[in-house]
């Protein structure tokens, strides 16, 4: 039912890209999480902080999990999927 795919979908886990267009790295960490999203349920938000200013963001790319764990600078997308597991998942 309806209410039930929107109850499901508040529960899928949170992660934030904090990425600028200078910014060499975050596009291949954006690129990491959206072929890991093909493997886990996740929603991705993108916020540009050129155009949106986002106070505690000092370095780039930040990702955080679930407005909680912060994940800063370029990693494997293995670490970064090993990571992703275990803040994602383990709160649900």
């Amino acid at each position: 039912m309806l209410t039930e795919r929107i109850s499901e979908k508040e529960k899928s886990p949170k992660v934030e890209i904090f990425t600028s267009e200078h910014c060499h790295f975050c596009g291949i960490m954006e690129d990491s999480l959206k072929e890991l999203q093909n493997f886990y349920n996740f929603d991705i938000k993108k916020v540009n902080v050129d155009i949106t200013p986002t106070e505690g963001i000092s370095k780039l790319p930040t990702i955080r999990i679930n407005g909680a764990k912060e994940i800063v600078g370029y990693m494997s997308k293995d670490d970064l999927s090993n990571i992703l597991v275990r803040q994602l998942y383990s709160k649900f």
